[in-house]
C-alpha cells in the first residue's frame, strides 16, 4: 500500500507532505521554493532492519530495531487518517501531524529530523516525541532556540492556529488543501519520489549516519575497521 497526501493552508508559506511508499513513511515540510526544510520518521509499514541500508541506495529509510518504539502501532490504510495543525506560539511556528486524532510526529523549519511518537531514542531520522505537555513544551523551546540561532523572523504574527478539525470540514477543506481529491497527480508523486530520493542519498553521502555504530549481525569483530594493530606482529627469530 502507497499513497501520498498534502496540506498547507492560507496563511502558511510551507506545504507539509506525508509519503508513505510502502516500506516507510515520512513526512516532509518544504518552503514556498520547494526546498525540504523538516523532515521526520512516522512508522516503518513493513519489518524493522538492523541499519539505516535503504538510504545508501537513495530510499527513504527505514527506522531501524534499536530506534524503534515497542508499542502497538496499525499503520493508516488511507490519507484520510491523517490530519495536521499549524501552530503559532512566541515567534515561531511548527506543525503537528496526526493518525486517527493521535498526535504521532512534530516537525519544523529546520528540524531535521523533527520528532516522533514511535522513536524509541533520539537517532538521524527521529527523535523522541512523548504526547505530554511538558515533553512539547520542551520541543517547542528547541524550535525557538534553532530560529535564534538562524535569526528567522519571517513568520512572526502571520499565522494563526487550524485544527484538524477546521481543515477536514467540508466548507474549509478546498481552500485549505492544494490537492482537494487526497491523491496526487502521477507526475507529481513521481516528481516527490525523484526528490525524496535524491535527498536521501546526499544525506547519505554527507555523513548523516557515519556516527552510529554498526548494527550489523553476526561476529562483532568482523564489522570492525581492520587496523594495522589489528594485523599480525612478524617478529625476529629469537626475539621476545
Amino acid at each position: 500500500m502507497t499513497f501520498e497526501c498534502s496540506f498547507s493552508s492560507k496563511n502558511v508559506s510551507h506545504e507539509l507532505t506525508i509519503d508513505d511508499d510502502g516500506r516507510a513513511c515520512y513526512a516532509y515540510l518544504f518552503d514556498a521554493d520547494g526546498n525540504r526544510v523538516a523532515d521526520v520518521w512516522l512508522y516503518n509499514r513493513v519489518a524493522a532492519p538492523s541499519n539505516f541500508d535503504d538510504a545508501r541506495h537513495g530510499l527513504p529509510p527505514r527506522n531501524p530495531v534499536p530506534f524503534v518504539s515497542d508499542a502497538e502501532f496499525s499503520p493508516p490504510k488511507s490519507p484520510d487518517e491523517f490530519s495536521v495543525q499549524w501552530w503559532h506560539e512566541g515567534g515561531t511556528y511548527h506543525a503537528r501531524v496526526f493518525v486517527r486524532n493521535n498526535l504521532i510526529a512534530i516537525l519544523a523549519p529546520g528540524t531535521i529530523p523533527g520528532w516522533s511518537v514511535l522513536a524509541k531514542k533520539d537517532g538521524p531520522v527521529a527523535k523522541v516525541l512523548i504526547p505530554s505537555s511538558i515533553n512539547i513544551a520542551n520541543i517547542v523551546r528547541d524550535i525557538r532556540s534553532i530560529n535564534a540561532l538562524k535569526g528567522d523572523r519571517e513568520y512572526a504574527n502571520v499565522m494563526e492556529e487550524m485544527t484538524a478539525t477546521d481543515h477536514r470540514t467540508r466548507v474549509n477543506f478546498r481552500a485549505k488543501h492544494p490537492h482537494p481529491e487526497r491523491r496526487l497527480p502521477k507526475e507529481e508523486r513521481r516528481r516527490i519520489r525523484m526528490q525524496h530520493r535524491a535527498a536521501w542519498s546526499h544525506d547519505w553521502n554527507a555523513g548523516r549516519y557515519d556516527h552510529l555504530p554498526s548494527l550489523r549481525p553476526g561476529n562483532a569483530s568482523e564489522n570492525r575497521i581492520r587496523k594495522r594493530s589489528d594485523r599480525p606482529l612478524k617478529l625476529r627469530t629469537g626475539a621476545t
